[in-house]
């Protein structure tokens, strides 16, 4: 108990911005890199609400290129979308929170936290190759999860810190095709910084 209420700063109230780079970790059909940028409002000290956004890059992996160079006609795969931009609102849950001692003149704080939300996403699959490439785009309703860490290494009374922000972040979406069912998860790690101010400190 009196650890918990030597708690060293209260985020309710923080404003908080994020900048993160994010790459795909599954990359059986679709490899992806890019960049996410976020904001966070924090109702309390255990939850907040978020808006996100990014650009990703994709292509096709090494695998599908090999299938295609054997087969004659378009891939019958699902999975092949891949994620171009997205858009979203997030609940944040932060349950837990603590800090770590490498010195007596330096303890950082950190939190674990958890996100759940949903918006919207550009989306691109490509027919053919080499001369014969062409992609098909569309925009789809995305939903996305994931859990994260952050580590205040910076603070100050007046309500700013800098973090560092570690996460892992799935996003699904239904497949766009009409002739193809099921969902398509396309699962991210991201890391990055994230300032933040205001808030009761």
């Amino acid at each position: 108990m009196p650890v918990l209420l030597d708690k060293r700063f209260s985020n309710g109230g923080a404003h908080q911005l994020s900048l993160m780079f994010t790459t795909g970790i599954v990359t059986k059909f679709v490899e992806s890199v890019g960049g996410m940028m976020t904001y966070e409002y924090s109702l309390t000290d255990l939850f907040g609400v978020e808006l996100s956004g990014g650009y990703f890059s994709g292509q096709e992996s090494d695998i599908m290129a090999q299938v295609r160079t054997k087969l004659a006609e378009e891939p019958a795969f699902s999975d092949l979308y891949q994620l171009q931009w997205q858009a979203s609102a997030d609940l944040v849950l932060v349950p837990i929170y603590g800090k770590v001692s490498f010195a007596s003149t330096f303890d950082p704080s950190f939190d674990v936290y958890a996100l759940l939300g949903g918006g919207v996403a550009g989306v691109r699959r490509q027919n053919g190759a080499g001369e014969t490439k062409a992609f098909v785009s569309k925009t789809t309703p995305v939903f996305n999860f994931g859990l994260g860490f952050r580590l205040y290494f910076f603070e100050t009374e007046g309500g700013q810190s800098l973090a560092l922000r570690l996460e892992v972040r799935d996003f699904v979406f239904p497949e766009p095709d009409p002739s193809e069912s099921g969902l398509t998860y396309d699962l991210h790690a991201q890391a990055g910084f994230q300032f933040a101010f205001g808030g009761a400190r």
